[in-house]
């Protein structure tokens, strides 16, 4: 197929591509920020992809520059494509989406044009500049994706730019093959369009990069699809905090650790003394909001080895792995005094909060994780009947004890009980 096919091919299908990205970020509003770097992307190939077969060649000025401009602004591509990747996971952009970066490949693109008319060092300086370019932003972004979606979806997910440098690196030993084979080359006879400098190979896999590059993006906004539906199921809505089905499923799984490795687990349970007179007296929103200025506190004031949860019941749950009584009152001193010195602001009105605390032990594996969370809540309830904003702790109970108070709490929770 002639080369000036392959070079229409690219610009259509890029044009289409920048079209649907932009649907994306506007009406469907996926990923908006991250988006808007992607139709950046594309939309620079398409003008870079053009300028080579869309205008013919400037009297004066050699074929060889309109190929360098293209390349330029396919290299800006990249580097937004790069940004948008960042913005995706959030990581630190690297030096190669940097403008004085692109100055530098301009400037060397320009200098590889003027010593060799007929493009093919100015083809291998821009795959090289790819692999740079895609060899940083993957060393940046593969930590983060491997941290939030596990080493088999980051292989896999990273799997496609990987093939894209394969692809650079393929065009560069091919343009180092033509150029030995034609001993230097030359540039064709008054070439009417840039893009006969270049050949249908060149083309061509500047086309597969572009597919591999847009899915590789499909690809990773897919996993953070499946991240933000499995922080859904796991989180609690309103605070973001575990809830209880994913918390208790948590203190499951340190109930096996504990029978492995026998240490002392912590469970602190804990309510907003003026929890129900907010929602009372000023509705509840005014609820809502300190509840999440609690959840705020909390992260602000646990442990990295902490995890936090709320119950239905508008109760939090602080887990406290591999500690003793005496750091866990610690732990819940901070929290309280954390709480109290933060004052809720409504209306521009500030508003005092204590925390009523219960501390559940678990010294063993034999008690369950639903009898512990109970055993923090009669405790939390002591506190609350002491006046709030202080600290209770629960009985040390055997398996069955503990199972006795966990169903007389549930049946008194359950309706149409007289």
């Amino acid at each position: 197929m002639d080369v000036e096919i392959w070079a229409q091919a690219v610009t259509l299908l890029s044009a289409l591509a920048a079209l649907a990205w932009a649907v994306a970020a506007g009406p469907l509003r996926i990923h908006s920020r991250a988006a808007e770097k992607f139709i950046a992307f594309n939309l620079l190939v398409t003008t870079g992809v053009s300028i080579w077969w869309l205008l013919p060649v400037p009297q004066g000025i050699g074929a060889v520059y309109l190929i360098v401009t293209g390349m330029a602004l396919l290299l800006t591509g990249l580097q937004w494509l790069s940004l948008g990747l960042h913005r995706l996971y959030e990581t630190k952009p690297t030096i190669a989406v940097e403008p004085s970066v692109l100055l530098v490949f301009v400037v060397v693109l320009a200098a590889a044009a003027w010593f060799d008319a007929s493009a093919r060092f100015v083809v291998m300086g821009f795959f090289l500049m790819c692999i740079w370019i895609l060899g940083l932003t993957i060393q940046q972004v593969y930590p983060m994706l491997r941290a939030t979606n596990g080493i088999d979806a980051a292989n896999w997910g990273l799997l496609t730019p990987v093939l894209v440098a394969v692809l650079c690196f393929v065009g560069v030993s091919r343009a180092v093959w033509m150029t030995l084979q034609s001993g230097g080359g030359t540039s064709p006879v008054s070439p009417i369009i840039a893009v006969q400098l270049l050949d249908a190979g060149q083309v061509v896999t500047l086309l597969a990069m572009w597919l591999m590059l847009n899915a590789t993006v499909v690809s990773l906004l897919m996993l953070r699809f499946m991240d933000k539906i499995r922080d859904l199921t796991r989180e609690d809505e309103l605070t973001g905090a575990l809830n209880l089905r994913s918390f208790i499923a948590m203190l499951n799984a340190e109930r096996e650790r504990q029978r492995r490795q026998p240490k002392r687990q912590v469970l602190l349970v804990c309510q907003i003394d003026q929890f129900q007179a907010l929602n009372r007296q000023l509705g509840f929103e005014a609820g809502n909001m300190a509840l999440r200025h609690a959840t705020h506190l909390f992260v602000k004031s646990q442990r990295t080895t902490d995890r936090l949860g709320r119950s239905p019941r508008n109760e939090f749950l602080l887990f406290l792995p591999d500690t003793s009584l005496v750091g866990a009152k610690l732990v819940a001193d901070r929290v309280q005094s954390t709480v109290k010195s933060h004052p809720l602001l409504i209306n521009g009105q500030p508003i005092v909060l204590s925390l009523s605390i219960g501390l559940a032990e678990r010294r063993h594996a034999s008690l369950a994780s639903e009898a512990l969370i109970e055993l923090g809540r009669h405790a939390m309830q002591q506190a609350a009947r002491d006046g709030g904003g202080c600290l209770r702790l629960g009985p040390v109970m055997n398996e069955a004890a503990a199972s006795g108070i966990h169903q007389a709490g549930t049946q008194s929770a359950m309706p149409g009980k007289g």
